[in-house]
Formats: structure tokens, C-alpha cells, sequence
């Protein structure tokens, strides 16, 4: 799996940050074989309201204060530009996912290496 075999190299923590309910990202992140690299999954039943699902502020604003970091060291990645949008004006790295998540990450991350 070269999707698992990448994101196992980053040395950074990763968490999933879906709009999905917890049962449907299991099951996607198993189905990709990916749900071991990720340290948490944060789902909406978790974030309790709709007001804390994407693309909503408080959404972005919860993973912050999760994550307790600054929000520059933030790399975001999402299918949907419209939260892609607004993790870039929280100040977060945030790229728009197309048909490669490797390709967007390599070119993410390059001048990290």
C-alpha cells in the first residue's frame, strides 16, 4: 500500500478531521488500510454540534486547541475547497485534495525535507 507506506514515513502526528460519523471514517480508513497512522480519529459525533463541523470557524478553531500548536504548523488537506478556504484563513497550511493525496503531499511537504 504506498498511500500507508508514505504517511508512515512523516514524522509528524497526523489526525483524521471528518465530517463523517465515526463508524464511516473507520471504515474508509480501514478499507484504505490507513487507520493505524493516524493518532486520533475527530468525527462529528465527537464534535457534539453542527456549528463545529467544516468549513464552520469553531470547527478549525476546536482541532487548534486539540492539536496545541500554532496554527502555521497546521498542514490541512481536504477534498472540498470551500474547507480548504477556511483552514487557510485560520492561518493553516491547507491543500485541496484531487485523484493523488501522495502528489499533493510530496508537493506540500517538500520544503520540509
Amino acid at each position: 500500500n504506498e498511500l500507508k507506506k508514505y504517511l508512515e514515513k512523516l514524522p509528524f502526528k497526523k489526525i483524521c478531521f471528518t465530517n463523517a460519523e465515526k463508524i464511516h471514517a473507520e471504515w474508509a480508513l480501514k478499507t484504505l488500510d490507513i487507520l493505524d497512522c493516524f493518532v486520533c480519529i475527530v468525527h462529528r459525533e465527537e464534535l457534539y454540534e453542527d456549528l463545529f463541523l467544516k468549513p464552520n470557524p469553531p470547527a478549525y478553531f476546536a482541532i487548534e486547541q486539540l492539536l496545541e500548536t500554532k496554527t502555521s504548523n497546521i498542514y490541512f488537506y481536504d477534498d472540498i475547497d470551500q474547507n480548504v478556504q477556511a483552514a487557510k484563513y485560520r492561518g493553516w497550511n491547507s491543500f485541496l485534495v484531487g485523484d493523488s493525496l501522495i502528489d499533493v503531499l510530496e508537493i506540500s511537504l517538500s520544503n520540509l525535507h
